[in-house]
């Protein structure tokens, strides 16, 4: 994930995993000035994209989820970036803690990645585009257009990489 790659980018110490050594190994050759510049673009990009009305109701895409309770202009980075449940001791609790979108609060729509899901729709107000498909499963997408202004969900066959660890 490109976030990951920012850190790394910035100096920290990580754990090169997830195809993060394909990225550090794309920008060897960098000077130190290049990678700084990669890193401050990387880190200016916007973490939740506001999008036109979905069916008649506010419409976002981002990364990973939200705190539900709370306005998307108080969503932090960090939550776009990383949550997937709520209430146990982290994002990654899955047995004390329930999916993010069991939180949403308001009238919005949101698309989100991060976490594979075989449900597309696993909540009314929610598109899951990632199916899994580096393990296998399948890429979807969410087509828009003046003729389905609803959107249309497309999904593809997925590729199974070998070395790959899989998903965040």
């Amino acid at each position: 994930h490109d976030e990951r790659f920012a850190r790394w980018l910035a100096g920290f110490r990580l754990e090169v995993t997830s195809g993060l050594d394909r990225s550090i190994e794309a920008v060897a050759g960098w000077t130190p000035e290049e990678r700084e510049s990669c890193r401050q673009w990387i880190e200016s990009w916007p973490y939740i994209v506001r999008m036109p009305n979905l069916g008649g109701r506010p419409f976002y895409v981002l990364h990973a989820g939200v705190d539900g309770r709370k306005p998307m202009e108080d969503q932090t980075r960090e939550h776009c970036l990383m949550a997937r449940y709520f209430g146990g001791q982290d994002y990654l609790d899955s047995v004390h803690g329930r999916f993010w979108y069991h939180t949403l609060q308001g009238d919005r729509c949101i698309a989100f990645g991060h976490a594979p899901h075989s449900d597309p729709r696993p909540h009314p107000d929610v598109f899951a585009l990632d199916g899994g498909a580096v393990k296998g499963g399948v890429l979807r997408a969410l087509i828009r257009s003046p003729e389905q202004p609803l959107g249309q969900l497309l999904e593809v066959p997925g590729v199974v990489h070998g070395d790959d660890e899989g998903l965040a």
